[in-house]
């Protein structure tokens, strides 16, 4: 590998998500190099400088990419629910009221169940559009933005045309300013 620039370039073309986020304006660009340089710096053999990376990153153009997960996202709708809380139980009760989700583990159920008056759990659901529906990508997408904000989150569910975000209710506004960031706010093609 000859140097830093290069070793930066095959990792983002190689990397769908730090393409597609580069083109739209939505990365954020000190975030990207933290996650890459360990990757940049085993493959030129040397320490390099953060800001170096970022430097190089900003003047990045991606090539032209199929960039279908902003575009379903671009028209999904998003709204959050308040006072979840994660209950656990040997048996499962279909009739319960409040239940929003079942699982089974290895040792009975765990419920999410809303409003609960302990509940620190918050629920936020992106609705995607119908055509959305065998889509592949978009919650692997959505996870990886999260994250590029330095976000994490509980538990991420893909039902059909539903992607269901579960954090803790003090992590709640900083994710939905971001996906709200990326579902409606208008990014030019570059």
């Amino acid at each position: 590998m000859k140097g830093v620039n290069d070793a930066t370039d095959l990792i983002i073309e190689n990397n769908p998500m730090y393409s597609l986020m580069i083109k739209s304006g939505i990365v954020n660009y000190t975030s990207l190099a933290r996650k890459i340089k360990g990757q940049v710096e085993s493959m030129i053999g040397r320490e390099v400088k953060l800001n170096t990376l970022v430097k190089y990153i900003t003047s990045i153009t991606p090539s032209e990419r199929d960039d279908y997960q902003i575009n379903y996202l671009k028209k999904a709708n998003l709204d959050v629910e308040f006072k979840f809380a994660e209950k656990e139980g040997k048996k499962f009760d279909p009739e319960q009221e409040d239940v929003f989700l079942v699982y089974k583990t290895l040792d009975g159920f765990k419920f999410l169940v809303r409003n609960d008056p302990a509940g620190n759990l918050a629920c936020i659901r992106i609705t995607l559009p119908k055509e959305a529906k065998k889509a592949p990508g978009i919650t692997l997408f959505v996870v990886e933005f999260l994250s590029m904000q330095q976000i994490s989150i509980e538990k991420i569910y893909r039902f059909d045309l539903e992607i269901i975000i579960v954090v803790a209710v003090d992590v709640a506004s900083k994710v939905i300013a971001s996906l709200s960031d990326l579902i409606f706010k208008s990014y030019p093609k570059v």
